[in-house]
Formats: C-alpha cells, sequence, structure tokens
C-alpha cells in the first residue's frame, strides 16, 4: 500500500480533481488545459529541473488559473532520473494536493 509522506494512506488528501482541472478548453483560447509539465534537460549536465501545474476550470464561481503544484530538480543516470519534488504549498494541513514535504521522484526517458 503506498503511503504518503504524513504516514497515511497515498492521495487520501484531495489533490487535483476533474471538477477542478480544466479538460474542456478548445485549442483557440489560447490557454493549457488540464495537469501540465514544464521540464528541461541539460544532458551535458546530467540534470533535469521542472514544474508540475493543475489548471483550474473557469466558472461563475472561479477564474481560469494554471496553479504550481511542485519544482522538480533531478540527476540523470543513464536513461533514468531521480531526484526531488519540492511543494509548492508547504503547509502540512493543506488540502490543495497529496504532499506537502519535499519527496522523491524517479523516472525514465523512453525511446519513440
Amino acid at each position: 500500500m503506498l503511503r504518503n509522506s504524513a504516514g497515511g494512506q497515498a492521495y487520501s488528501r484531495r489533490s487535483a480533481i476533474p471538477e477542478d482541472i480544466d479538460l474542456e478548453v478548445k485549442n483557440n483560447d489560447g490557454r493549457e488545459k488540464g495537469l501540465v509539465s514544464e521540464f528541461s534537460v541539460n544532458f551535458g549536465t546530467k540534470k533535469l529541473t521542472g514544474q508540475l501545474f493543475y489548471t483550474k476550470r473557469h466558472t461563475n464561481n472561479q477564474a481560469y488559473e494554471k496553479k504550481k503544484l511542485y519544482d522538480i530538480n533531478a540527476d540523470i543516470y543513464s536513461n533514468r532520473f531521480r531526484g526531488k519534488v519540492i511543494p509548492e504549498d508547504k503547509e502540512p494541513t493543506s488540502t490543495e494536493h497529496p504532499f506537502t514535504s519535499e519527496g522523491t521522484l524517479e523516472g525514465g526517458f523512453l525511446r519513440a
């Protein structure tokens, strides 16, 4: 069973849910939609940096907003990377996303 940094069940607290994420934007609206990631990779220094966002849907009660959730800093090893995930909101009682303390990240590059 996955556990979050506070010792509870992973994803047991509120994250980006379908009611919040803007999935209905038309391409010509000039806005991104859904969950968004932005990465930069320097293969010379073997570093990967990036940010993870979600977009809030425009409704009568809230405006469209692209909201940053995490910063990513990782080192590249072969075709894999490992590093740190730093939350934008570090308040331990936050209900905006499940992880409010620094965590670890691991991933890989797939060949197309």
